[in-house]
């Protein structure tokens, strides 16, 4: 094992993934997701066994720090990283990523029940569910930002990717835009923006606190 690389929803996760790919191989890179409901699941099937793939030195997906060491025997010496993104910002383009996805899906039997339920409700129904605030503090549970052996910004993408392959002296690698839809920004008043900011003060602090040791 290699890297550790914990995505939160909407923060560039799925361009990373790619740009991991092409630095350490399609097969020694793997998605692991585990779900609320302790449920494991690498490359999106269900996983039961107590060990990671032999050849896995990557892992990226949703997950806690503290719900992977519970799963797995990895050494705590093993770099761990993640990216943030402004949080009412990661909110919006949730809700609106969500909305995509679901009318991506013209079969209504395959729709996903949970997205289904969770965008049955405006943007500001959505960000008021406690369920969908500060999402980005829930994932890096159990660790502070110098814990991290890098944080990134979303909005810093380019340059962030960069400085890590600089930091993990990556000999080359590729970058990916993914999922970059737009959503219409000219619909959501100030006064709201304002709103769901302060439904996710905990991520709002977070963020900032990265942004300063960027600055550094």
């Amino acid at each position: 094992m290699e890297l550790i690389s914990i995505h939160i929803p909407k923060t560039a996760g799925t361009s990373f993934f790619h740009t991991l790919q092409s630095v350490y191989g399609k097969k020694n890179v793997i998605r692991l997701d585990i779900k609320s409901d302790k449920r494991v699941f690498i490359n999106h099937k269900i996983y039961t066994e107590k060990k990671l793939p032999i050849y896995t030195k990557v892992i990226h997906g949703h997950f806690t720090y503290k719900d992977l060491q519970d799963h797995f025997e990895i050494g705590t010496d093993v770099p761990v990283i993640t990216w943030l993104r402004q949080p009412t910002k990661r909110v919006i383009s949730n809700y609106f990523y969500l909305i995509s996805v679901l009318h991506s899906i013209t079969d209504p039997t395959l729709q996903n029940k949970d997205i289904v339920k969770r965008i049955q409700k405006t943007l500001l129904e959505f960000a008021q569910d406690p369920a969908n605030q500060n999402r980005m503090s829930t994932f890096l549970e159990g660790l502070a930002l110098d814990d991290f052996t890098f944080v990134g910004l979303v909005e810093n993408y380019e340059a962030a990717i960069e400085a890590l392959a600089q930091q993990l002296n990556w000999k080359s690698y590729k970058t990916f835009h993914h999922n970059t839809a737009t959503y219409p920004q000219n619909a959501i008043s100030s006064e709201e923006q304002d709103l769901i900011l302060s439904l996710n003060s905990l991520d709002n602090t977070i963020y900032k606190l990265a942004k300063q040791k960027h600055r550094e």
